[in-house]
């Protein structure tokens, strides 16, 4: 997961409201979570981000955690074998 999709993940099931989410995931990086992308060197468009703030805080805390771990485990369904009907008769 990078940041975007971490924090806005972490941020749904602190309950946080879907345009609150909208509003502070969108000025965050395309780039996976690290401790100093979002921290005190904050890009421009950052700066003015409640970052310090709760419930943002922990939310950033926790979305570390999900630093680069996939979303979901897929299976692919190639390979699956669906035979003819047997006939009875």
């Amino acid at each position: 997961m990078h940041a975007r999709l971490a924090v806005r993940e972490v941020a749904k099931a602190f309950g946080v409201p879907p345009g609150d989410v909208d509003r502070f995931t969108k000025r965050l990086p395309h780039r996976p979570v690290r401790e100093n992308s979002i921290g005190d060197s904050r890009p421009g468009g950052m700066r003015d981000l409640p970052v310090n703030d709760e419930p943002w805080k922990t939310i950033l805390q926790v979305a570390l955690r999900l630093d680069d771990a996939p979303r979901h485990l897929g299976i692919h369904p190639c390979g699956t074998v669906i035979p003819r009907a047997l006939s009875t008769g």
